[in-house]
């Protein structure tokens, strides 16, 4: 892995790759694109490329107004389901720079930037899985061509030398997210909060929130909350927010393990509701096995919430030292880390830590670096 030198600036042209808005209605890599490319509207040396059957059904697309002289279009006829895993063609004569969103690169007299999220597939899926197999040859053919890496965190480029060792002399860096300015400490909080009419009082609920399945390792919170429920009567709520309703099979674990009754669930939530159960909350619980970067967490802390996650993949790159980690094969392990967060000592000391460990991240940052890596190559 080559050492990274702050570069002298250029005036390099970029072209970059908006595809993943076509990919997604929501989620963890278009708000990262989302929240660069709004950065980049003033900046006369950037320009971005969209597909002809851009529907905008996707949220972030949704929030910006993108300057139209400076929009290019992908007029190729191709279904979005095969061109998204095509190289880029005829866009080389006129940008010096090329910066997929997801994984493309672009041929010719063009130099490449991949951004590398996660190796989720990779960890996850057997080797022999068609969606593995058609994941990673994607990825791979983009790093392969890429003249620099960005790995959203250290762990991400870690992994990245796991399973590409070949790619070990490739240029790269760690640029981590930021978390939007829609998250931030309410000073003055109300006794309660009515969230989808639900009335939630200020350090009466521990606050889960994100998808349920696999490795994000939810069914760990049932058991250790369950397992504290037994121990003590007397203690916050469980609210679990997003990831679509409740399974019949969820609904039926919650019921075995005696907390349904103690369990509410939120729909999709505006940033101002989440804003509203971050300061609220007595923790926010993220007990996944493996994250790419892990911004809910950042989100939390953002906002001035005690935070509880796992010891795994790059959350402690996130949180440093201002959250409670739990091993997320332990059970027993998440059951004592909610129980410290009953004292309020214990959560007014995390609170403060959270704060400080977010000033250390930020879009604005995240953008200034990658025009950093622009103007490196």
């Amino acid at each position: 892995m080559s050492l990274y030198k702050k570069p002298p600036k250029k005036n390099n042209k970029v072209l970059l790759d908006n595809i993943i808005f076509n990919l997604q209605v929501i989620g963890g890599i278009s708000n990262y694109w989302f929240n660069l490319i709004r950065q980049s509207i003033e900046n006369d040396n950037i320009f971005y490329l969209e597909e002809n059957n851009n529907q905008n059904k996707n949220d972030y697309r949704n929030k910006i107004k993108l300057p139209s002289d400076y929009i290019l279009e992908n007029v190729s006829m191709l279904p979005l389901k095969i061109k998204r895993y095509l190289p880029v063609k005829g866009k080389d004569k006129s940008f010096d720079i090329f910066h997929s969103s997801y994984y493309r690169y672009a041929k010719g007299n063009i130099k490449n930037v991949t951004t590398v999220h996660d190796f989720m597939y990779e960890k996850y899926l057997s080797k022999y899985d068609v969606r593995r197999m058609v994941h990673s040859k994607q990825k791979y053919q983009a790093i392969k061509h890429s003249e620099f890496i960005i790995g959203v965190s250290q762990n991400t480029l870690n992994d990245l030398l796991q399973y590409f060792p070949e790619f070990k002399d490739k240029n790269m860096r760690v640029i981590y997210h930021g978390a939007s300015d829609d998250f931030y400490l309410i000073k003055k909080k109300q006794p309660y909060i009515t969230i989808q009419n639900q009335k939630l009082w200020n350090n009466a609920y521990f606050f889960y929130f994100g998808g349920r399945k696999g490795y994000k390792n939810f069914n760990l919170l049932i058991d250790a909350y369950s397992e504290l429920l037994k121990k003590y009567k007397n203690i916050p709520d469980l609210v679990i927010a997003s990831g679509g309703k409740f399974s019949e099979n969820e609904k039926r674990l919650l019921a075995e393990s005696g907390i349904l009754k103690r369990t509410i669930k939120l729909a999709k939530l505006t940033n101002r509701e989440l804003n509203c159960l971050y300061n609220h909350c007595t923790a926010f619980i993220y007990p996944s096995l493996y994250e790419g970067f892990g911004l809910p967490v950042l989100e939390a802390m953002q906002a001035g919430a005690p935070v509880i996650c796992s010891n795994s993949s790059s959350l402690p790159e996130v949180a440093g030292e201002a959250a409670i980690y739990i091993d997320p094969a332990n059970a027993v392990s998440l059951e004592k880390a909610l129980y410290s967060l009953l004292k309020d000592d214990t959560r007014k000391d995390l609170k403060g830590m959270s704060r400080k460990q977010a000033e250390k991240f930020s879009w604005k940052s995240a953008y200034e670096k990658t025009l950093e890596v622009y103007d490196s190559i």
